[in-house]
């Protein structure tokens, strides 16, 4: 906690360090890699308000290269270098509405990209060391239309582009990109929803491929898509979600065409979660960016993110294994020069070719706890890289890239969040605890799984939908632990009094009846309100009535028994306690009413002391 900063806000703050050794090695170029040993580390903090959260990342890695061959000289770019910034808020503006801000950056080299860096552009026309950037930035409302529906709107924009280069024609700005997007969903059930979507994106290109020559332009491109959703849970452990729609977008550019581009698009997800296992699987066909360095075309897109604990017991409950894999495979129009001087007699060529892209990228990870904030790690990162063209461009084909970076690590964290100095466990829910309903948790991490894919876990201490609108902020883990603990303690404190008032009770009550053991109250006589002073039956009767003249048989009590005489006690039981006499009860408290009982004193307990406290 951090009150002199933030008063009266919940904050955290967590580090982590690591150093490293690693292995790249190049798949295509056998006998060809090189040697990494660097460092890594990363900070995160994250404040809560009562009806706010604000939250920030901040990662880099570096690890120097240090190459080896037998052959030609090295095809694997220099040093591996990346840094990464991330940023997110939300607010709960009134009982329906909430608002959000996301802000990412990015930063890499080529051998520092990594298969969990989605804002990495993965180009397979780059050759040599380059030094690319992303950054991107957007707002996002959510409205409680009623109980069973909501209204989601969001805006983003993004640039990318390279600092350095061994080209100089890599280096620049490529991209800017704008996007909007609208979904209205109604819950049908507690399982279904359904609901349109809509989405425009503008996109212009400093250095978008135009033809099978490599030359490139720029571009702009103008795409909307509308889309049906339906969602659907399965229990409380599958999300499904399904969606058919249609995106028009202006033409290409240098393809002889004017006329607008209708493409089918469709998606599909499902999200899996229990004790040990989270995964999550997301797809979609559209007309979208193929790369920012390339255009649009059609692509077949899709991502995957699976966190599981891969030993049994609670022995090895910390122990985390933790996966991610991307793959796209698209195609887009280009134009195909056709030759000067062509054959008459034939059919002439095509001014069309096409552009066939292929990128994949997967990555592992394995953590190991050792002492609390210290672990051992493994990681292995996989990333492949193609494009071909129909016809075959006379500069030839690209030969692709299939690189492996296999890492092993020890790494130490410190945090004011203790969960935070261990491996994450996954979730467990697919409502990742944010108090909405399954449809739309699933819908919020379809939408933020391209920007959560880290496999370290630490930045991600916001879930995707921050504040469920229509609810209250739910309370965070600690802060639900603080609360149970003061809820059992206000128990056991009242449980406490309430039995050491009961118990103080029933010694107060024993104490008097046993002092009051030997006086019993003497009635009057028919007709007169006398009665005897309490604790001496001999005494004068209050009143001025005379005692019982001697020899004469004394007044009877209610139950029929003449009074104890104080002269002449009952002989005592081998407990103490008097015993019976002439059909007396033998409890002073028998001859009470009935609608007033009393508790007997506690086995053991001698006359006219305390009796002792009942067993807790």
């Amino acid at each position: 906690m951090f009150p002199f900063l933030l008063p009266l806000w919940e904050a955290d703050l967590t580090a982590r360090a690591a150093v490293e050794q690693g292995i790249a090695a190049s798949v295509t170029d056998i006998g060809t890699g090189a040697l990494l040993t660097g460092a890594e580390g990363s900070l995160a903090g994250l404040a809560r308000a009562p009806r706010a959260e604000y939250g920030f990342s901040l990662g880099g890695s570096y690890a120097r290269a240090a190459y080896f061959t037998l052959g030609a000289a090295p095809s694997i770019p220099n040093d591996s270098a990346s840094a990464a910034l991330d940023g997110r808020a939300a607010w709960q503006t009134s009982p329906r509405t909430s608002l959000s801000w996301n802000t990412g950056g990015y930063l890499a080299t080529r051998l520092g990209v990594r298969a969990d860096d989605a804002l990495a552009q993965r180009d397979p026309f780059l050759y040599g060391q380059r030094l690319q950037y992303t950054i991107a930035t957007g707002p996002g409302f959510s409205v409680t239309t009623s109980r069973r529906s909501f209204l989601d709107m969001a805006a983003s924009y993004e640039q990318t582009g390279a600092v350095s280069g061994e080209d100089p024609r890599a280096v620049g700005v490529d991209t800017h990109e704008a996007l909007a997007r609208l979904r209205y969903s109604y819950e049908l059930s507690d399982v279904d929803a359904v609901g349109p979507e809509f989405e425009y994106n503008y996109t212009h290109y400093y250095n978008a491929l135009l033809d099978i020559y490599l030359n490139r332009g720029s571009a702009d491109v103008h795409a909307g898509t509308a889309l049906f959703l339906w969602t659907h849970a399965f229990g409380s452990r599958t999300v499904t979600r399904i969606g058919a729609g249609v995106t028009v977008a202006s033409p290409p550019p240098i393809v002889g065409s004017t006329a607008a581009v209708v493409a089918p698009a469709a998606r599909a997800g499902l999200t899996y979660a229990t004790g040990r296992y989270d995964f999550m699987l997301d797809y979609a066909y559209e007309y979208t960016s193929l790369g920012a360095r390339i255009g649009y075309g059609q692509e077949h897109n899709a991502i995957a993110q699976l966190s599981f604990l891969p030993l049994k017991g609670g022995k090895f409950r910390d122990v985390v294994m933790t996966g991610v894999a991307r793959a796209a495979i698209g195609s887009a129009p280009i134009a195909a020069n056709p030759p000067v001087l062509p054959d008459p007699d034939l059919v002439p060529p095509s001014l069309e070719g096409t552009l066939t892209t292929i990128t994949a990228a997967a990555g592992a990870r394995m953590d190991v706890p050792l002492l609390v904030g210290l672990q051992m790690y493994g990681a292995f990162d996989l990333e492949f890289v193609r494009a071909t063209f129909d016809p075959p461009s006379v500069l030839g084909q690209t030969n692709g890239g299939l690189r492996t970076i296999w890492t092993i690590g020890i790494s130490g964290t410190i945090s004011t969040d203790r969960r935070q100095m261990v491996p994450q466990e996954p979730a467990g829910d697919p409502r990742l605890d944010t108090g909405a309903s399954a449809a739309r948790t699933a819908l919020t991490r379809f939408d933020s799984a391209a920007t959560q894919t880290d496999l370290v876990g630490i930045e991600n201490q916001m879930t995707p939908a921050l504040i469920a609108p229509g609810d209250t902020r739910q309370p965070t883990k600690a802060e639900e632990e603080s609360r149970s603990t003061t809820e059992n303690d206000k128990r056991s404190t009242t449980e406490n009094d309430k039995r050491s008032t009961t118990e103080n009770d029933k010694r107060s009550a024993t104490e008097k009846e046993r002092q009051n053991k030997g006086t019993t109250r003497t009635p009057s006589a028919p007709g007169n309100g006398a009665r005897t002073a309490p604790g001496n039956s001999s005494a004068p009767p209050v009143g001025g009535s005379s005692p019982p003249a001697d020899g004469s048989k004394p007044p009877a009590t209610d139950n029929g028994t003449p009074p104890p005489d104080p002269s002449n006690p009952p002989p005592a039981d081998k407990d103490g306690s008097p015993s019976p006499r002439n059909g007396a009860p033998s409890r002073p408290d028998s001859g009470k009413s009935p609608t007033a009982p009393t508790e007997s004193p506690p086995p053991g307990s001698a006359p006219g002391n305390i009796a002792p406290p009942l067993p807790r």
